[in-house]
């Protein structure tokens, strides 16, 4: 992901150099004035959706965090594999791991250990703190003993947006120093580079939004922790399944239609919506499969078991697509 990150910062900040030469051509008063206005517009859009991203959204992690700590639900966990993880010439451990939520049902959950904090085996019990929040971003914490917060304030986020205004600025001086010919702002028009420039960051914010949310049907979405979390276990049948046309860095998103009958012994007709690597595929054939849905809104489902989770179903183990594919999704 940060690949990606780093070649949309290319197109949004180094590619629109190269048409700076725009500014020979002069626009009216009037066409210059409003191309002025949409780009301080533009500029400014630019600058708040980054800094929802890289300063506020840290911080609502942060204090949601705290909340846990403060408002804590205890229960014990069991590991139940223990995977390495071959990254960049890295090893890194996983674990695979089950535990109560908070209606007793027992889920699985996937830890991936980048910064080789733990060092759990299989079979060890761990100490873990649900989250008790209306819509968890943290679905739980391992309660190590270690209670301290890290800060919440990323220094590299305030810098990178310093550099986004800084750029929106300097590039708008320096063209304003070659092109105006004392005419002011009149080198600019709506093709020009210093205003379609951050539509191109704002792309870029928009899909790699869209990215998030697409992987996070299936895995750290508010939606699948409060599954996780609340969740009463079914026994589901996968109807019909079908690819939706969407595939995310070489993984397809499927569709699968489930049936299953609730607690009250109602039965449902639910679309779940699944990143399933191809090696994957053929666990998900028209057969019977776990389901967890929320018993106040059996619409709310997902499958029991995900490969993305590095769970198994069946002894049927995750391949090691799975396992290098979000690995790497989630990375960053």
């Amino acid at each position: 992901m940060f690949f990606w990150r780093l070649y949309m910062a290319v197109f949004t900040f180094i590619f629109p150099l190269f048409f700076i030469y725009a500014g020979i051509w002069k626009s009216s008063a009037l066409h210059s004035t409003i191309a002025l206005v949409i780009g301080i517009v533009l500029w400014l859009w630019f600058i708040y959706k980054e800094f929802k991203r890289v300063i506020l959204n840290p911080i609502k992690v942060n204090a949601e965090i705290k909340n846990i700590y403060n408002n804590t639900h205890h229960t014990i966990g069991k590991v139940l594999k223990v995977f390495d993880i071959t990254k960049r010439s890295k090893i890194n451990k996983a674990y695979l791991f089950s535990f109560p939520n908070f209606i007793g049902t027992q889920v699985n959950a996937y830890i991936d250990d980048k910064e080789g904090k733990y060092n759990f085996y299989e079979g060890q019990n761990i100490s873990l703190l649900l989250n008790k929040s209306d819509n968890p971003h943290v679905p739980f914490i391992i309660d190590d003993n270690n209670r301290d917060v890290p800060s919440a304030i990323n220094i590299k986020g305030f810098i990178y947006l310093i550099f986004i205004a800084t750029y929106a600025l300097g590039f708008f001086l320096v063209c304003y120093f070659y092109y105006s010919e004392k005419d002011g702002w009149r080198f600019l028009s709506l093709w020009h580079p210093w205003v379609w420039a951050p539509l191109i960051g704002i792309l870029g914010t928009f899909v790699f939004s869209l990215v998030d949310r697409t992987i996070a049907r299936g895995s750290n979405s508010i939606k699948s922790n409060k599954i996780a979390l609340y969740g009463k276990v079914a026994d589901g049948e996968i109807i019909n399944r079908d690819h939706t046309g969407t595939i995310v860095m070489n993984v397809p998103l499927m569709k699968f239609d489930v049936k299953f009958k609730d607690q009250n012994g109602i039965e449902r007709l639910v679309t779940i919506k699944e990143l399933v690597p191809f090696n994957d595929l053929y666990k998900f054939e028209l057969d019977r499969r776990p389901v967890l849905y929320l018993p106040e809104d059996s619409t709310q489902t997902k499958f029991m078991h995900i490969e993305k989770y590095m769970t198994s179903y069946a002894n049927k183990e995750p391949s090691a697509a799975t396992l290098s594919y979000f690995d790497y999704i989630t990375s960053d």
